[in-house]
């Protein structure tokens, strides 16, 4: 009984990326007869990319439509579909009528997701999702949701109750380096986000630096907004790095005391989260703050601290945390984030719900 997570994207972001390709070492680990399949625009540059054509509106409907053909076809071979839902779709809405074998697959909540587009476009992309969505969780067998949150959620969507299994994020352990130590001097703070949106809450963050007059670094990494790439050019305390390679942010991992996550989740009306980074954090071990409860981690677990945009607590958690180890803080982490435990009960809870048909 096969299994194949399909997934589409205009471009994978590379947290994203790294998660799918971690699935797919994990699954041969396993023996598991599992299949990673992502369709996007990007040029491939692993076995289970799909290089989908996507630009205009054109693009748009010619990707989405090969996509659920694809879904379909899979479907239609005996095959069980554990679908990344995309918000706000109408063309899977349309698809889904034809779902049978299908298990969704959820990492937010849409409705308020699809309405962060501000405007009008917010407005439509919510309303599209409020009505459209729920043809798509009617036809899905069951759902998985990476937080406890986010199945209820999805459940109080819902006419009548799914099976639904809670997986957190994980990561490859394996292919996540250990940073090397370089931390000295003033405390540095690392913030990485493939494009910082507002949920990260880098303006939050950059407010605080704007009101201090404290001694430290802050690297932010990835694609800034205007507004707040022309605030944080006018710090010299912040280097806005752009986009970097994979080696590149490990070794400025080895130089920081800090990992930043998102600081204004409850922009997107949430209080937990799994997120990658925060994974690729502890695994280079790099102790983390965001301003939520990691859903896969123990309230009391000493490598990652809950708090908002208080520059001054993040920098005296950062320095107390020169004390300790890389090693100590990603072995303390991995039974919480190693990707091959996690796919394994994924794998278990769907195979029950079709042994129960």
């Amino acid at each position: 009984m096969r299994i194949v997570h399909m997934n589409l994207f205009k471009t994978v972001p590379a947290g994203v990326f790294h998660q799918l390709a971690a699935e797919h070492e994990a699954a041969r680990a396993l023996a598991l007869d599992w299949e990673v399949c992502a369709y996007s625009g990007d040029l491939p540059t692993a076995p289970w990319q799909v290089h989908t054509p996507y630009a205009g509106w054109g693009g748009y409907l010619r990707a989405r439509l090969q996509f659920f053909r694809a879904v379909l076809a899979a479907q239609r071979a005996g095959h069980i579909v554990l679908l990344r839902y995309s918000l706000a779709d109408p063309i899977q809405a349309l698809f889904a009528g034809w779902f049978r074998r299908v298990v969704t697959i959820h990492h937010t909540f849409e409705i308020e997701e699809s309405a962060q587009a501000g405007g009008i476009k917010g407005r439509l992309k919510a309303a599209i999702e409020r009505h459209l969505g729920l043809r798509t969780l009617a036809r899905s067998t069951g759902l998985i949701a990476v937080t406890a949150e986010i199945a209820a959620y999805e459940q109080a969507r819902l006419p009548r109750r799914l099976p639904a299994l809670v997986v957190a994020n994980g990561i490859d352990l394996s292919a996540q380096p250990l940073a090397a130590d370089a931390r000295d001097g003033v405390p540095k703070l690392l913030f990485v986000a493939s494009r910082f949106a507002a949920w990260h809450g880098l303006d939050l963050l950059l407010d605080a630096t704007e009101r201090s007059s404290a001694a430290f670094e802050l690297y932010l990494v990835g694609e800034l907004p205007n507004a707040e790439r022309e605030r944080a050019a006018r710090d010299p305390r912040i280097i806005c790095t752009g986009h970097l390679a994979p080696d590149a942010i490990a070794a400025l991992m080895g130089r920081c005391d800090l990992g930043l996550s998102t600081l204004a989740l409850a922009r997107k009306g949430m209080r937990e989260a799994c997120t990658l980074k925060v994974r690729e954090y502890l695994a280079g071990g790099l102790p983390c703050w965001a301003d939520h409860q990691d859903s896969a981690l123990p309230t009391d677990f000493p490598f990652m601290r809950k708090g908002g945009a208080e520059l001054a607590d993040m920098l005296a958690f950062a320095l107390a945390m020169r004390q300790q180890s890389r090693a100590a803080v990603r072995a303390a982490a991995a039974p919480h984030i190693d990707k091959t435990a996690l796919l394994g009960r994924t794998a278990a809870f769907i195979q029950s719900l079709y042994e129960r048909v």
